[in-house]
């Protein structure tokens, strides 16, 4: 497995792009996650594949709207390609504090289109798995 992006949580857009000392311009992609109720930005660093994604909650009942009135502007998840989440999660079920967070499919053009992902909670850390499933 490869690293295949890392996931900030931020209250808003503003405050991670200040953080990091980013520009808006640098966003290569941005979609609304109606389902985990979640906008996410897409950051290419030039010379780079590597991908930063940045999750802003849109509601109180955002999967991250706790996560980041606690902490305005954080490292949230590591993100790992797969070529099988079920293979990928099947590992931690044995592993005492690792558990599944949930399960998604989305379509990101920036990361080659529609894709599976699975976060896994691994001791104190989240990581999750994108396994892409246009092929």
């Amino acid at each position: 497995m490869n690293l295949h992006h890392i996931g900030i949580v931020s209250q808003d857009l503003e405050t991670a792009l200040k953080t990091f000392q980013l520009d808006e311009s640098q966003i290569i992609e941005s979609i609304i996650d109606e389902e985990q109720h979640n906008e996410l930005f897409f950051i290419k660093f030039l010379d780079s594949k590597f991908i930063l994604e940045i999750v802003v909650p849109i509601d109180s009942t955002s999967t991250v709207a706790t996560f980041a009135s606690r902490q305005k502007v954080n490292l949230h998840h590591l993100a790992f390609a797969t070529n099988s989440i079920t293979y990928a999660t099947s590992k931690h079920k044995e592993i005492n504090g690792h558990f599944e967070l949930g399960k998604y499919q989305i379509n990101v053009e920036a990361f080659g289109g529609k894709v599976a992902t699975s976060f896994i909670y691994a001791n104190g850390t989240i990581i999750e798995y994108v396994e892409n499933v246009n092929r």
